[in-house]
Formats: structure tokens, sequence, C-alpha cells
């Protein structure tokens, strides 16, 4: 059962399911209730620049949920910010991108210096 209460209460969904994929902004968790509730639902983003709550479907273990935040512990962050195509645009009109969205990686080292992602999060860029 999805926790909405940990999810920021504007932001951006991006959400997958079995026939469509959804991204764009909301002003409240009652705009996206279709999308949430859907049964077609496999991954769930939601996330503004602060935090993401994260539900993944999985066939071996079910629902997976987390929720990524500021206060993530890492040895390490970094973070890239990248351009979003939405479906309605032509894939070769890159010169049209506007909308960007960040990845923040939060990063560990091994005993042999090796870097390890241990999670990651979306984030919102202005």
């Amino acid at each position: 059962m999805l926790d909405l209460r940990k999810a920021p209460e504007r932001g951006t969904i991006y959400a997958v399911l079995r026939d469509r994929i959804e991204f764009k902004t909301y002003e409240s968790l009652e705009e996206i209730t279709d999308i949430v509730n859907a049964e077609n639902l496999l991954e769930l983003h939601l996330f503004d620049k602060k935090k993401e709550y994260r539900i993944i479907q999985t066939r071996k273990k079910g629902v997976l949920e987390a929720v990524i935040d500021e206060d993530t512990k890492a040895d390490d962050i970094y973070e890239e910010e990248i351009y979003v195509l939405g479906s309605e645009k032509d894939v070769d009109k890159a010169d049209e991108l506007s909308r960007k969205v960040a990845v923040v990686n939060y990063i560990t080292y091994n005993e042999d210096d090796m870097i390890i992602i241990r999670n990651y999060r979306l984030k919102e860029v202005e």
C-alpha cells in the first residue's frame, strides 16, 4: 500500500505504467491519484528539490518503497542535470529541449577505493 504522506505535497511525478509513461508537475497529490492508484503501475517517483518518494513493483519482492532526501548518508554526492524529452516531441528536434531534471547519486567507496553508487534520487531543477 502506498503511503503518500511520505511524498512531497507538490512536485513532479515520473510514473511508468504498462501502457504509458507519465511525467509532469503537480500542485497537490489529489491531482495525480488516478496515476498513483492505477493497477498497471510499475514504477513511481514523486519528487521535488529536496526529497523523492519511490515505489517499484517487483516480481520477486513485491512492492519496494523508499524515501531518499538530502539527509541520505553517503561518502560523496554526484549530481548531474539531464534534459527531459516529452513523448509528444520529436526525438530529432533536440534543440527544443528546455526542461531538466537532476539525478543525485549517493556514492560510497569500498576498501579498494572503488566507487559504489548506493542510491540515487530525482530532483527538480529550475
